[in-house]
């Protein structure tokens, strides 16, 4: 997808079904590599980059670390560590 000519959003998913419980986007890898990125490449945006959010009366984000080591969560200001969520 190329929204370089584009005002606005390059991508939008709906799911309409209001009784499936099943997540809108889903991604899988079985690679090394990181699941997903979300980046905003330009110096002049005052957006952030990711919003959860929800009218419902669940949480609106979750992280949770299944594996056997590492952070939950690790917060970076100018690629330097800030704080760190870690596993007991």
């Amino acid at each position: 997808m190329d929204g370089s000519s584009s005002t606005g959003p390059c991508m939008d998913v709906f799911m309409n079904n209001t009784s499936n419980p099943a997540e809108g986007i889903r991604v899988e890898h079985m690679g090394l590599g990181t699941a997903s990125l979300f980046n905003i490449n330009n110096t002049s945006s005052s957006a952030f980059t990711l919003m959860a959010k929800t009218n419902g009366t669940g949480t609106a984000l979750v992280a949770n670390h299944i594996g056997s080591s590492g952070n939950i969560a690790m917060l970076q200001s100018g690629n330097v560590n800030e704080a760190r969520c870690y596993l007991n």
